[in-house]
């Protein structure tokens, strides 16, 4: 009914925001309803909806070369592909806490779906390689303790104790998100899926 309506109305460019992500709208997509297709911001990688016609990005999140990963023909902006308002409160950039600390902390604020055995493999090697460093994780379902436990299970199942993980759940306000960001280091990025919002 969607792609009826807007098919009905003459829409000359639809724009796609989402992606792979939950609640798209890529089957009305897929109807063609409008002569010209795009996918932007939301989802980086291909949708692989051959009725989308282009992907919007830049040569940092999508380098030249790639082209042939995907179903979309590439637009890239001369500059940055994504947008985001100015923080409304001034969190400064921090000392690195490792000069102020023992340990060197590690952290990734993506969504846990992205963090695959693949992936905890990966960082479990990381973390084993740097003595005394630590991994804060944080990301919504980490509110559960359930969630924790399964998190520290699949990182003890190569080597990694509990404590050496900070599990954080969502926080109230962007400066208590930012805050967290100033806790850490070096941030660590999910494969093969990156993180585009949360890593920007």
């Amino acid at each position: 009914m969607a792609a009826s309506l807007i098919h009905a109305d003459g829409v000359h460019i639809l724009l796609e925001l989402s992606g792979h992500t939950d609640h798209n709208r890529l089957p009305v997509f897929a109807c063609k309803p409008a002569p010209a297709q795009t996918t932007w911001l939301g989802y980086l990688a291909t949708t692989g909806v051959p009725a989308i016609d282009y992907l919007i990005a830049d040569t940092l999140t999508l380098p030249p070369g790639a082209e042939a990963w995907f179903t979309e023909k590439i637009w890239r902006l001369p500059d940055t592909y994504l947008c985001f308002t100015p923080p409304d409160v001034d969190t400064g950039v921090s000392r690195l806490p490792a000069l102020e600390q023992v340990h060197i902390t590690f952290r990734s604020l993506n969504y846990l779906t992205k963090v695959t055995d693949e992936v905890v493999a990966v960082w479990a090697r990381v973390l084993t390689e740097i003595p005394d460093s630590w991994l804060l994780l944080k990301a919504r379902p980490l509110i559960e303790h359930s969630v924790q436990l399964d998190i520290a299970r699949r990182f003890a199942a190569h080597g990694i104790e509990r404590d050496r993980l900070e599990l954080i759940g969502s926080v109230p306000s962007r400066r208590e998100h930012l805050a967290t960001c100033q806790r850490v280091d070096i941030a660590l990025d999910p494969f093969p899926y990156q993180g585009i919002t949360t890593s920007a």
